[in-house]
């Protein structure tokens, strides 16, 4: 038997070994990346906030009765919920900018015992979650706004990352979510604490969290 056919029947062997390695293999499911839904706050060119809407953030507050009650508001109502909301857990100078837009990523400021906070409302629609960027932005902006402290109050989710790289901002960044919001007025309501913090000292130069919040943009909820 010549070397020639040899090797032929060599590399037919080690194909029909390699055939039936990949038959008796079961094929890999394959991965479907799904981008996650974060919605957004409401469309501002759609429902402009009005000149004059004849009622008052009080009303409002106070016509919550569930959590359901929160999503239905338009996005300048949510906003001034979230100013009446400071008021009455002790918040000062409680004040609801009116810009619709160009407005730094503040929406609310108010102060406690001198040192000034700042707040982002963002409403959302019936299981939306806040983006990890819309919460990076707000970290940086509650540094450069010279704030105590920042409140990021949505009606949406809050994913784990965003938690965890907020956790390291300063000055620090309070993450209020949909559940969390209700509980307050809750608790407001029945004359308990809120559960809202306060700023204790004024704000550092650190920007680490900020920073790492705005490098980890893409990431999953």
């Amino acid at each position: 038997m010549s070397w020639q056919l040899i090797l032929i029947i060599a590399v037919v062997v080690v194909l029909g070994l390699v055939a039936n390695s990949l038959q008796k293999k079961p094929a890999k499911r394959s991965r479907k990346w799904i981008k996650p839904n974060y919605g957004n706050d409401g469309s501002r060119s759609a429902s402009p906030r009005p000149a004059e809407w004849g009622g008052s953030a009080g009303e409002l507050l106070d016509g919550i009765r569930n959590q359901a009650d929160l999503y239905p508001l338009k996005w300048w109502e949510f906003e001034e919920v979230v100013g009446e909301l400071f008021r009455r857990d002790g918040f000062q100078d409680v004040v609801v900018l009116a810009a619709d837009k160009q407005d730094g990523g503040i929406d609310v400021r108010a102060s406690w015992k001198g040192l000034p906070v700042i707040a982002q409302a963002k409403h959302k629609a019936v299981g939306e979650w806040a983006s990890i960027e819309q919460i990076g932005r707000f970290c940086h902006t509650t540094r450069t706004a010279g704030a105590g402290m920042g409140y990021f109050v949505t009606t949406g989710g809050i994913g784990k990352n965003s938690r965890i790289e907020a956790s390291k901002a300063d000055p620090p960044v309070t993450l209020i979510d949909g559940g969390k919001l209700w509980r307050m007025i809750e608790a407001q309501r029945a004359g308990k604490p809120s559960g809202l913090l306060r700023p204790t000292q004024k704000p550092k130069a650190r920007v680490a969290g900020c920073a790492l919040a705005l490098l980890t943009l893409g990431r999953l909820r």
